[in-house]
């Protein structure tokens, strides 16, 4: 139970870290630019590891690139890294030479790269989407809590005019009660029609 509450808190984390830095356009793309220095440092370091995957650092960076700084620093992300892999992967290596293999490699590359940018974009839609509808609840929450106080303050200042009446005239408490129950009533049918009113004009 703690570890869901702790993981859902680290999820809900990242979302807002990702949201705040594709908003703030320079820190997006900064950390993308980070990010694809850490794909490329991670290859070359790897030696012929990955010889047989030339591109397969550079996928996880257009994802987190994409996450982080949106369409832009994706598509940059993407012409850079694969073109650092290009040249230096792609057989022959330290040029721009291309044979069948090679070009037929980088077709897929270049096709599987923007179907994860478009992916991550439409990811990054919805999350901001669903970010806007949760402040959006927050403040109907809000404009709740302080609909409901008011109707309870209204309830009680009519109920302490009936006690009143009732203490005055104790041989009229039926009365009174019936009184304030249509008065509850009338409150009741206001506050629905208000909320209804409310909700059919809210964007």
């Amino acid at each position: 139970m703690a570890g869901g509450r702790w993981r859902k808190r680290v999820r809900m984390g990242l979302i807002r870290t990702s949201r705040q830095l594709r908003h703030h356009r320079w820190h997006g793309e900064v950390a993308a630019g980070a990010i694809l220095i850490a794909a490329l440092l991670a290859r070359a370091t790897a030696g012929g590891a990955f010889n047989t995957v030339p591109f397969i650092t550079v996928f996880p960076a257009i994802v987190l690139a994409t996450l982080v700084g949106g369409v832009r620093a994706g598509a940059v992300v993407a012409v850079l890294g694969g073109a650092a892999s290009w040249y230096y992967q792609l057989v022959p290596e330290a040029s721009f030479a291309l044979g069948r293999k090679g070009a037929l490699i980088l077709a897929v590359y270049a096709a599987t790269a923007a179907l994860l940018v478009y992916v991550i974009h439409r990811l990054n839609e919805a999350i901001d989407e669903l970010a806007d509808e949760r402040e959006r609840t927050s403040v109907l929450f809000q404009e709740l809590q302080h609909r409901v106080a008011n109707n309870m303050a209204s309830l009680a200042a009519v109920l302490n005019l009936q006690r009143r009446a009732i203490q005055t005239a104790p041989e009229d408490a039926a009365h009174a009660l019936d009184e304030t129950v249509n008065r509850l009533n009338t409150m009741a049918r206001i506050h629905r029609r208000f909320t209804i009113l409310h909700l059919s004009t809210s964007p």
